[in-house]
């Protein structure tokens, strides 16, 4: 169902901003999370352009989702039957999206 292809998307979406920021941490000079460069390492992370483009990703990403889900619930664009009826869909899925939403805006507020 397109349902399971949207929780996947997002999974690996917020997989791929995982491995981002573990690849920057792994290539700087951090030894170990007590250090005060770790906290440099921190505050540094959140400034990188990589950083940035992977987080208005997420923020974009979810927007679009957010949308299509809101046009599926209202039959708006054609979509395939489902077990579950259409709000309780539109409840399951936009909780996950809000979540993504609020989780990815936190990223960019940092």
């Amino acid at each position: 169902s397109y349902i399971g292809a949207l929780n996947m998307s997002a999974f690996t979406c917020c997989c791929l901003f995982l491995l981002m920021c573990l690849w920057v941490m792994v290539t700087s000079d951090i030894t170990d999370w007590r250090a005060g460069n770790y906290l440099y390492f921190t505050w540094e992370l959140e400034h990188r352009t990589t950083y940035r483009v992977f987080a208005y990703s997420l923020v974009s990403y979810t927007a679009v989702v957010i949308a299509y889900v809101i046009l599926a619930a209202y039959e708006l664009v054609p979509t395939i039957y489902l077990s579950l009826p259409l709000d309780e869909m539109f409840t399951l899925v936009g909780t996950n999206m809000v979540g993504i939403l609020m989780g990815s805006i936190a990223f960019l507020s940092t």
